[in-house]
């Protein structure tokens, strides 16, 4: 399996092959869409996490949220924090159509699960069907067929994980059926009146006592996840983690 440094080459390699004029981070001349100085930059990468929600955390292992109300997920991970240079490469990626920005963020994904992670399903958080028609793709689902794909190069790789069974990555299995308003200025409180019974899981006895890791670019107040997590334990899974390419601080 490729080392940490080596990883690292390979992403800015995946960058600088995509060539732009300028940075998306800094805006500076550039013959890739990051420059290596806002690659130094991403944010979040080695930072203390909640081991439920990914929040970064000063110290512990769960941020007060989960302790005083656990979510329905049982883990979290994220690559970056939401914040420059890594939130301007979220926002290219689904609002100026870069879904090719989704092979980088799967590496970095990858990177933060811990040795031996195995999931059954990679489900995509399920986008509404007008945000698919505005954006042309639905970006959790980019990410998570670039995982998939990813993860079964990592395993050609490793002696340790060639048993490990390769997830199945799956859009079809859960759907949304109430196209919920648009979330960024809503409170948490909000999001989650929003947001419930806004999922269906259409086979149940296809994730019942699996594990399903559920995909998303960035997790702010968790609700989105949670209550697709709350759904699918509904329908009969055993664990459901959640990664994302940034987490909000």
């Amino acid at each position: 399996m490729p080392t940490m440094p080596e990883r690292e080459a390979l992403f800015s390699r995946f960058f600088t092959s995509l060539s732009g004029h300028c940075c998306l981070g800094c805006e500076k001349r550039s013959t890739a869409l990051i420059c290596s100085s806002c690659m130094a930059l991403m944010p979040g990468k080695n930072t203390l996490r909640c081991v439920q929600c990914a929040l970064p955390l000063a110290s512990g292992t769960r941020c007060g949220a989960c302790l005083k109300h656990p979510p329905f997920f049982d883990d979290s991970y994220a690559a970056w924090d939401f914040s420059a240079p890594a939130s301007t490469l979220v926002k290219s990626f689904k609002f100026r159509q870069m879904p090719a920005l989704a092979k980088g963020f799967a590496r970095h994904m990858l990177g933060c699960l811990p040795e031996g992670f195995s999931v059954d399903f990679i489900i995509p958080v399920p986008l509404a069907s007008s945000r698919i028609r505005q954006r042309g793709f639905n970006q959790a689902w980019v990410l998570s067929q670039e995982l998939r794909r990813q993860w079964s190069l990592k395993r050609s790789f490793s002696k340790t994980e060639e048993l490990i069974p390769l997830p199945a990555a799956r859009w079809d299995l859960v759907s949304r059926v109430i196209d919920t308003p648009v979330q960024h200025s809503l409170d948490r409180a909000a999001r989650q009146a929003n947001l419930r019974g806004a999922f269906l899981v259409h086979d149940p006895k296809m994730i019942k006592n699996k594990h399903v890791l559920l995909v998303d670019d960035v997790m702010t107040t968790a609700a989105t996840l949670n209550e697709l997590a709350r759904t699918v334990k509904n329908a009969g899974a055993s664990r459901a983690s959640c990664l994302v390419v940034c987490r909000t601080a």
